[in-house]
């Protein structure tokens, strides 16, 4: 009988905190192995950043406006270049339109 695997997850992702409370809060939900200082990302820039789970990802994009969070959140697909993905889960703020007179 041939035992059915799960596929390996082709994605990691990344957390990018952009203040030092946000950081010392990611800090707390992921090991010191998952640490990754200076990593040079698809956008040219080095970041400093976190690796963790999609579920982890997740709990932090749900209480980042309650918690105050500052953080960008990157992906990573097999071995390609480490990405912003901001884009798939926070909407960009409109500022007010000026009235016509």
């Amino acid at each position: 009988m041939k035992i059915k695997t799960r596929p390996r997850n082709p994605y990691r992702w990344f957390l990018e905190p952009l203040d030092d409370r946000t950081n010392r809060i990611i800090a707390n939900h992921c090991s010191p192995e998952d640490a990754c200082w200076n990593v040079q990302c698809a956008d040219g820039f080095s970041h400093n950043l976190w690796r963790c789970s999609f579920k982890i990802c997740r709990v932090f994009i749900a209480s980042k406006v309650e918690s105050q969070l500052r953080f960008n959140v990157f992906c990573q697909k097999d071995h390609g270049k480490i990405k912003n993905v901001n884009f798939l889960f926070f909407r960009r703020k409109k500022g007010k339109k000026k009235k016509s007179s």
